[in-house]
């Protein structure tokens, strides 16, 4: 007697070749999702850390320009703002020198560098209200104005 073979039990090769064709495409996706997470991690990263640092040498001027009751100006430019005021590249505040290198693209602080990156730096005055304003090679501006408040306030 001829036994048939009814037992379906199992996977064709074709089945498997099926599995492995949609766990590959899987793969792809979720790869591509990881590396485009993490590029996107970067640039954002990039452009806080640009931020954080402008940011710093801003609050540091602030501070400074706070702290005293006597404020120079230096390196006057041939540019003027929104106000018509004239705009400089570099403060004197406290013994501490400001001032901005285009050609290194930085501000410097008594000579040394004290932030890269920069693409502008500019101070404007009027009375006992300064502006400062800081742009960096992104394209980020920070600006922030300080008065200058006398001693008997």
């Amino acid at each position: 007697m001829k036994r048939r073979l009814t037992n379906q039990k199992g996977i064709t090769l074709v089945e498997i070749l099926a599995a492995i064709v949609i766990i590959g495409f899987l793969a792809i996706l979720i790869l591509n999702i990881q590396s485009k997470s993490t590029e996107q991690y970067n640039k954002q990263f990039t452009t806080n850390q640009q931020l954080k640092e402008i940011s710093y040498v801003l609050k540091s001027i602030t501070k400074d320009i706070r702290k005293t009751n006597s404020v120079t100006l230096t390196n006057q430019t041939n540019l003027k703002n929104e106000q018509k005021e004239v705009l400089y590249t570099g403060v004197n505040v406290n013994n501490k020198k400001y001032e901005f290198d285009e050609q290194s693209k930085s501000i410097k602080l008594n000579g040394s560098i004290y932030a890269n990156n920069i693409m502008e730096f500019f101070i404007s005055n009027t009375g006992k209200r300064y502006t400062i304003y800081i742009n960096n090679i992104k394209g980020n501006q920070v600006t922030t104005t300080v008065y200058i408040r006398s001693a008997d306030q």
